[in-house]
């Protein structure tokens, strides 16, 4: 063994430009496999955290049927107010019990009670709607409502906080709202602490109260006051894909008395994920094509080059397992050498190539695991030369010395 590869390293050196053609045709293989995974699997992550924003979350409300059972508490004005859900859905209340069996769906990852409660202003009859938050359930309302990263002025609610309000900022343009300014809810005034942004939500309100104080504003409002109630829950899956079942199995915990409507408010891109998916697996695989030949081609013309010094060697006596481990050797150092030089330069070129092309790049993307990017790429080559020396190996060894030198 130790000969073999004493011997594939001397003639590797013997032809240093042909050594050195084939490390860099192994080289900008790798680092071109290497950027083009970079850029895809980044491209996929972009789209794979709007797919867990958009996508990953739904509301569950009772709907008030015509022909159903009316509701146990109505606004004292039910022309004007009411508990209501998005677009103008009445809605029952339920108890907030049933947040920790939605929790218990294993396709769940977090869900709070949301109060959404239309009020028409006493001063000049506008309707605004009032939404009740449950300030301790952070991730919950990240995930599917308001927090801390929407505010845009002002500052969000301390868990402590009381008998303030924050405000939509399509609310806040259309009277003229800012933090420090003071709105009147339920003939009760509320100073603003902060604006957050309009974006797209699960549910969304005019003005956001700490869950105690919009308890009493709407109780305001009420014939019969609330108990340990809301008629929204705001519910976080554990991604897009993950959706349907968990609405699945959330309306079947209302059933019998209480019925539930599921409402996805997703991008329907969960089927381009999986073909953004396929496209990254078929650039690879083409990349891999393309190594493959190239190595393949590479071998097969040394083998062709070398034929007479092969015949030579086995006329002398040397064995077809030492020429047939040497050529395949040479094509594993060679693809080695290359393949970790391309690997090193493109992960570290990439962010260059992003800048260039105007791409954001986010370094705490979950893709970036170098180690294993850089262990499967590295293998990927060095298992192709191995499989591509594999016939011009097998031709050397069944090399005829007489028909090659009489040639």
């Amino acid at each position: 063994m130790n000969d073999v590869f004493s011997n594939t390293i001397k003639e590797l050196l013997r032809k240093p430009i042909r050594t050195g053609v084939n490390v860099f045709g192994y080289f900008l293989c790798c680092a071109f496999i290497t950027i083009v995974a970079l850029f895809l699997r980044f491209d996929l992550q972009a789209k794979d955290a709007v797919v867990k924003y958009m996508g990953g979350k739904f509301l569950i409300y009772s709907p008030v049927r015509k022909d159903g059972a009316p509701q146990a508490k109505t606004a004292k004005t039910p022309m004007s107010e009411g508990f209501f859900t998005e677009p103008m859905v009445n809605t029952h209340l339920m108890p907030v019990s049933l947040v920790k069996e939605i929790a218990a769906i294993d396709e769940v990852k977090a869900v709070t009670p949301f109060l959404l409660f239309r009020i028409k202003q006493g001063q000049d009859g506008h309707v605004f709607s009032l939404g009740g938050i449950k300030i301790e359930d952070k991730y919950a309302l990240k995930s599917t409502m308001v927090s801390e990263a929407d505010i845009i002025k002002g500052v969000f609610f301390n868990p402590n906080d009381r008998n303030v309000v924050v405000i939509d900022k399509s609310y806040a343009d259309l009277w003229n709202l800012k933090p420090g300014s003071v709105v009147n809810v339920a003939d009760a005034l509320y100073p603003v602490i902060g604006v957050v942004s309009s974006h797209a939500r699960t549910a969304r309100a005019d003005i956001y109260m700490n869950w105690e104080d919009a308890k009493i504003a709407i109780n305001k409002r009420l014939t019969v006051p609330l108990g340990d109630e809301a008629n929204i829950f705001l519910v976080a899956s554990n991604g897009g894909e993950y959706n349907a079942v968990a609405m699945k199995k959330s309306r079947e915990l209302l059933e019998g008395n209480l019925s539930a409507n599921a409402v996805n408010c997703s991008l329907h891109i969960v089927d381009f994920m999986g073909l953004s998916k396929d496209t990254l697996n078929y650039v690879l695989m083409a990349a891999c094509i393309l190594v493959f030949l190239f190595s393949a081609n590479s071998q097969w013309s040394l083998v062709s080059e070398k034929r007479h010094e092969i015949a030579i060697l086995k006329a002398i006596g040397w064995k077809n397992n030492v020429i047939f481990g040497q050529i395949v050797l040479g094509s594993v150092l060679q693809s080695a050498l290359g393949g970790a030089l391309g690997a090193v330069v493109g992960v570290a070129v990439f962010p260059f190539c992003a800048a260039m092309l105007k791409i954001p790049f986010n370094a705490q993307y979950e893709f970036l695991n170098m180690p294993s990017l850089f262990a499967w790429v590295f293998v990927g080559i060095v298992v192709i030369a191995i499989v591509s020396a594999l016939v011009p190996a097998f031709k050397a060894v069944r090399t005829s010395p007489a028909d090659v030198l009489r040639n």
